[in-house]
């Protein structure tokens, strides 16, 4: 619709219509969030009660296990009075006892929570057996403390024998899984899966149960030293089966298939029994009926059952950890369902508190806010923003703003950089304008100088010829002369300087030295100022090499720098000699700055690879970071003080190398050093 058409509504109109849609939006949100609530409270109820009801079933398969693990020992106390198995006993007992308060402890919550009238037989058969428990306990210590068995003491309770042990704990094993089989079947409509969770551990626990069984009849039967009677062999079959069986359909259920971790639990504990426990136990029940050697002792059975028995409970453990983490689940959906009842209430509220504002907020900010901006922007602040992230026109405009606000910026920004570029593009040119100006000067004063050094080498090395010359004819005379003669060659000697004819000679030879030296220098020295450069031709470049770094012992960067030669004689290259020198000794001098004052070493290295000529300058300083390596050949980059340098050095290097075909890399590693090696074409 075009603006300039709209017909304002009148306010009173519009004001109406937006409170009727208000009002609609509030009361379809309250109701939307009471179902939502209602239903994550009764789904949070079902978590609650899952978790008393699991946490009930896992204290008494905890009890279950440590009972069973007493049976077994005591199993082995009554039938072979092995001393080993009463410190054992004495904790299985302990534990037992401990894992039985927890248990009361947990059915008085139950009890008060689930309020099922078919638990309370199972709770008066608990207690029951729990007296039971009790009594058979005082009945063992009475038979492993020398009591006859079947008699009953005139002042205690009676001894016992081992299948009367094994029987009257088994039983209160029974009640105790009766009661959490009871406990955790689903009141009403509560989630079926984790009830089939339920129904699963139950087999679980039956089967490590019916494999305790097993643990402690073969415990008893080595013990007494006899073959199985006809119902020992017949439970032991049946149980084997039932084992087997459950964990075969344990491993085909769906629930547990579709988890790969409690499926790979299942099959271990297949294969446990089916490599381990059932062939020892067969072998050990085979050599008690023939009356053979025994393949092992009452401990050791009793050690690799336990295993058996633990691989079992780890079945269990992992259906466990599966109705765990659905139980969170369920309890976490309930909870974010509360959680998104309440933010749905917190919508609706601020739907109604946010359409009184409604026009503040998309109008008359947004203008505030834009005008605020254009002032500042006008006032010559840059920096200003305009706070509005709306998609209609406002924040089209806003975004406009900010684009122009940023356009000129930037272009500020770039104009400074210019500006900074062209005073150091000043700076590098009055620099080289210096280093041209210096370079002349010293071609000038190296010519200037030449021929004072010729005219003094000339009259040194006479002079020194001379003297070599009187030095022989004083000696032939001395060896010819007449006595007085000779006397007047000693009064001649003797007006001599101290030390005679053989110390000026000395120093005659000196002076011609360092003349000779001067000379040296300076020729060095106008070889170093030539500007023009000659043609390309095959050269030695270590000897170049060499020649640069004679030149840099001439400089005060040099001064306490160690230079170790480990140059290899032979590659050539084709380059010009002249740009060569200016390379290396560019290189050299940063690599001396970089040992300067710190008792480091520069190293030389020289060779040829694939048709080229290597030169390596290795130095020991403070090493180039990662951040600053790409950037060294720049021009203008410098990473030393203001004044110290134009960052033009390297970038020149480089140019020099690769017009000349070859190139320059460069390897470092802070704090350990930098090394530069320059590669040249050899034709």
């Amino acid at each position: 619709m075009d603006v300039a058409q709209a017909a304002p509504a009148p306010a009173s109109s519009v004001r109406r219509t937006f409170l009727r849609f208000r009002l609609l939006v509030s009361v379809c949100v309250v109701a939307l969030a009471s179902v939502v609530a209602w239903s994550a409270v009764r789904s949070l109820r079902s978590s609650e009660w899952f978790g008393e009801v699991d946490a009930l079933a896992a204290e008494l398969g905890t009890l279950n296990a440590h009972l069973a693990r007493e049976r077994g020992l005591g199993t082995r106390l009554l039938t072979e009075r092995s001393a080993a198995a009463a410190e054992p006993m004495a904790r299985a007992r302990a534990d037992a006892e401990e894992a039985a308060r927890a248990v009361e402890l947990r059915l008085v919550a139950v009890r008060a929570r689930t309020q099922d009238a078919a638990l309370e037989p199972l709770l008066a058969a608990r207690q029951t057996a729990r007296q039971q428990m009790t009594a058979l306990r005082a009945r063992l210590d009475v038979s492993l403390a020398g009591g006859a068995p079947r008699e009953v003491g005139p002042t205690g309770p009676a001894p016992l024998d081992a299948a009367e042990w094994r029987a009257g704990v088994t039983e209160v094993i029974g009640v105790n899984a009766a009661l959490g089989r009871a406990a955790s079947r689903p009141p009403g409509d509560r989630v079926l899966a984790i009830s089939r969770r339920f129904a699963l551990r139950d087999h679980g626990w039956e089967f490590a149960e019916l494999a305790g069984r097993e643990r402690a009849l073969v415990a008893q039967l080595l013990g007494e030293h006899r073959p199985p009677t006809s119902e020992e062999r017949e439970q032991l079959t049946e149980g084997s089966i039932a084992i087997d069986r459950g964990l075969r359909e344990l491993a085909l259920d769906d629930l547990i298939a579709n988890d790969l971790a409690l499926a790979a639990t299942v099959q271990r504990a297949r294969t446990h029994r089916s490599a381990h426990v059932l062939p020892l136990r067969e072998a050990t029940l085979e050599a008690l009926a023939s009356a053979g050697a025994l393949p092992l002792d009452a401990e050791s059975w009793f050690t690799e059952a336990s295993r058996g028995i633990a691989a079992l409970h780890q079945v269990t453990s992992g259906l466990d950890e599966a109705i765990a983490r659905e139980r969170h689940a369920l309890a976490a959906n309930a909870r974010q369902r509360i959680g998104l009842s309440l933010l749905v209430l917190l919508v609706a509220g601020a739907l109604v508190v946010s359409a009184a504002r409604f026009v503040q907020v998309r109008v008359v900010r947004p203008l505030g806010a834009l005008n605020a901006a254009l002032e500042g922007f006008a006032r010559g602040d840059p920096a200003t923003s305009v706070e509005v992230r709306t998609a209609d026109e406002f924040g089209q405009l806003a975004r406009t703003f900010e684009a122009m606000r940023d356009t000129i910026s930037t272009e500020q920004a770039r104009q400074r950089e210019l500006i900074e570029k062209l005073s150091q593009t000043r700076a590098a040119l009055v620099h080289s304008e210096r280093l041209l100006s210096v370079a002349q000067l010293a071609a000038g004063v190296g010519h200037e100088i030449n021929n004072p050094l010729a005219v003094i080498l000339s009259g040194v090395t006479s002079a020194g010829e001379d003297l070599a010359a009187l030095a022989d004819a004083l000696s032939a005379a001395r060896a010819t002369a007449s006595p007085s003669t000779q006397a007047a060659l000693a009064e001649l000697e003797g007006a001599l300087p101290p030390g005679g004819l053989a110390d000026t000679q000395q120093a005659l030879a000196a002076a011609e030295k360092a003349a000779r030296r001067a000379a040296e220098i300076v020729a060095r020295l106008r070889d170093f100022s030539r500007t023009s450069s000659g043609p390309a031709r095959r050269e030695d470049v270590v000897l170049e090499l060499r020649r640069a770094v004679e030149m840099l012992r001439g400089l005060p960067v040099a001064h306490g720098c160690v230079v170790v030669d480990e140059c290899t004689p032979g590659p050539e290259a084709l380059v010009e000699p002249n740009r060569l020198r200016h390379v290396f000794l560019a290189l050299l001098t940063n690599a001396a700055q970089a040992v300067a004052g710190k008792g480091g070493q520069v190293t030389l290295r020289s060779g040829e690879q694939d048709g080229q000529a290597w030169v390596e300058v290795a130095d020991t300083g403070p090493g180039i970071s990662a951040e600053v390596l790409p950037r060294i050949f720049e021009p203008f980059f410098t990473t030393r003080d203001v004044g110290e340098g134009a960052g033009l050095g390297l970038a020149a290097v480089h140019g020099l190398v690769t017009s000349a075909g070859g190139r320059i890399e460069v390897t470092s590693e802070v704090g350990r050093g930098a090394t530069f090696r320059v590669v040249l074409p050899t034709a």
